[in-house]
């Protein structure tokens, strides 16, 4: 039988990302806890989007910014329509203009005014920066599992918020 070498654990690096609001004020409960206000215009580049997401199977656009870092936008009908111009890897800029209520009448509507373009030279360092800067944040963690946690209670290895 051969010797089983340890091995030492590394960090899968990533980032979570922040889902935005729109609104100063959060509409509820969720809202308040899970999203924070960045303002009323998202500006970098798109860098995934993922799909079919929740119950309603919406898309969820990953934009990294200089500002905020990665943040999440989640799909609106109109959202939807006009990001099918853009490419991953593209600069966007989304800027939030409100709501609207149809002329026919009904339940009032979140309008977007949506840019984009091939990356600009100076943000892509920028950004690229920030992602170097995050993964070498996160990929030095080498030691092994059960020498970092030796002696820990469950507690306080995932402590609640």
């Amino acid at each position: 039988m051969s010797e089983v070498k340890s091995q030492e654990w590394q960090e899968v690096s990533g980032e979570f990302s922040k889902s935005i609001r729109w609104t100063q004020e959060p509409s509820g409960p969720w809202e308040k806890e899970n999203s924070e206000f960045v303002g009323e215009e998202i500006h970098g580049i798109l860098d995934d989007i993922r799909t079919n997401i929740g119950q309603n199977n919406v898309n969820i656009y990953e934009v990294f910014t200089a500002l905020h870092g990665l943040v999440s936008v989640w799909d609106t009908t109109v959202l939807s329509d006009k990001m099918k111009k853009v490419m991953t890897g593209e600069e966007v800029k989304i800027t939030y203009n409100g709501l609207q209520t149809p002329k026919t009448g009904g339940k009032a509507y979140k309008t977007f005014t949506i840019l984009h373009r091939s990356p600009d030279a100076d943000l892509t360092k920028v950004i690229d920066g920030l992602r170097t800067k995050k993964t070498e944040e996160t990929s030095t963690a080498t030691e092994p599992v059960e020498e970092a946690t030796e002696g820990m209670k469950v507690e306080d290895m995932f402590p609640k918020s």
